[in-house]
Order: C-alpha cells, then structure tokens, then sequence
C-alpha cells in the first residue's frame, strides 16, 4: 500500500491510506486485543474479520469498501465496538455470527449493499446508540437466533428500519428489546 494526501474544500490535509489486497485485517484465536483510530478499507472480501477470539475492542476505527463481503464479520466473538463506522461495503456493515457477545456503542454504518448491522445464529448483541442509514436491507437486522437489545438507534432511509428476520430449523426465536430507538 502506499499513502495518498488531498485539499479537502475545507483547505485541510486528509492522509488516505491505499490499499489493494483480496481481505483486509483478520484476527483469529486471539485474546485482548484493542485497536485504535485505524481506517481499514478497499479490499474485495471482508474488511475486519475476527473469529474465535475474546476481548477484542475497535475503539474509532472504520472498516470501508469491500466489493463483496462486509465491514466488520465476526465469528464466535466476545467484544466491544465504540465509535466505529463502517459504509459503502458489498454486504453487511457489521456481520456477527456464532455465540459470541458484543456491544455497539454509537457505531455507525452508512450505504452498505445489504444490512447496516446483522446478528446471527446465537450470538448476543447490545447496540447502544448508533446511526444506521441507506442500507439496501436493514439498519438492523437481528437474525435467526440472535438475542439483540436495541438502545436509542437511529435507522434512517434503508429499506427496512429494524428487521427480525425469520427463524430457520434448529434456531430459537430471535430476543431482545428495543429502547428510544427513531425509524426515519
């Protein structure tokens, strides 16, 4: 990869980070774990994958552009997303799958090609604040299984605000509660 700098309208210096690869950052099989104001972006599968790991935190980092897949796609994860934002991915924003528990505290994801946010099989969610606009699906879609409590999101001009998609064969009943939540 390499570094490009540009004028903005507003005459100040914005740092883009280039890269060109088929998957983006992957973590597996770890434990404690923080990254911090990282911008991940522009790779052709997922952007962020985490599987089988605990204790990982993203703390304002950004997983932008993937041509096919997601943002951010956990698989059996425990851990905590504060002020992240994911947009313009060829799937989901931020895909969880498995058993794994995560909190959302004022994420955002913007433009992506199917849900902003979706939680599968049987995972546990929290998603406290957050913006979830322009999705081809859901802003947030809990899924199969999923137990997922919704505080004070805003779902804003997707296709569907808040959608608790359909249970298949060997999955429970998708959970979980909806707080202040504003469907535009």
């Amino acid at each position: 990869g390499s570094t490009l700098y540009f004028n903005t309208a507003s005459s100040s210096f914005v740092k883009v980070a280039v890269i060109r690869s088929e998957v983006g950052l992957t973590i597996s099989n770890c434990n404690n774990i923080t990254m911090d104001d990282i911008c991940f972006g522009m790779v052709k599968g997922n952007v962020v994958t985490v599987n089988n790991s605990n204790d990982i935190v993203f703390n304002n980092c950004e997983a932008n552009a993937s041509a096919l897949y997601n943002g951010f796609a956990y698989t059996d994860v425990n851990g905590v997303l504060n002020n992240c934002c994911t947009t313009k991915n060829g799937y989901d924003g931020f895909n969880f799958h498995g058993y794994g528990t995560t909190v959302m505290n004022d994420c955002t994801a913007e433009n992506n090609y199917d849900d902003g946010c979706s939680h599968h099989d049987g995972c546990i969610g929290t998603i406290n604040g957050g913006k979830f606009y322009g999705s081809g699906k859901a802003g947030i879609a809990p899924a199969y299984g999923a137990i997922v409590n919704i505080y004070n999101a805003i779902c804003e001009a997707n296709r569907i605000g808040i959608g608790y998609l359909s249970t298949t064969n060997g999955h429970a009943a998708m959970k979980g509660n909806m707080f202040g939540c504003a469907l535009i």
